[in-house]
């Protein structure tokens, strides 16, 4: 199993625990999981370890359905808490 794989099953594992209904007092998205949503998270995976393969270099990956974050995960060096400009 790469790093990758384990990130996302690890992020689907905290989405799954983490509930909407909970008040947010910061401006982050809403979570859901992937099949709340409609989504199949094997196919969700599946991208990613395609993506994983194929491209040449991936920073980050975030899957936003009915405007919740349904799956998220970072390629090192990357990780959430780092600044990242996008032009």
């Amino acid at each position: 199993m790469t790093k990758i794989t384990k990130l996302l099953l690890l992020s689907l594992l905290v989405l799954l625990l983490t509930t909407c209904d909970n008040p947010k007092t910061d401006n982050s998205l809403p979570l859901s999981t992937p099949e709340a949503e409609g989504v199949s998270s094997a196919a969700v995976l599946a991208f990613v370890e395609a993506a994983d393969k194929e491209a040449n270099e991936i920073h980050s990956f975030m899957l936003l359905r009915h405007g919740n974050v349904i799956a998220e995960g970072w390629w090192k060096p990357y990780a959430p808490e780092l600044k990242h400009t996008i032009d």
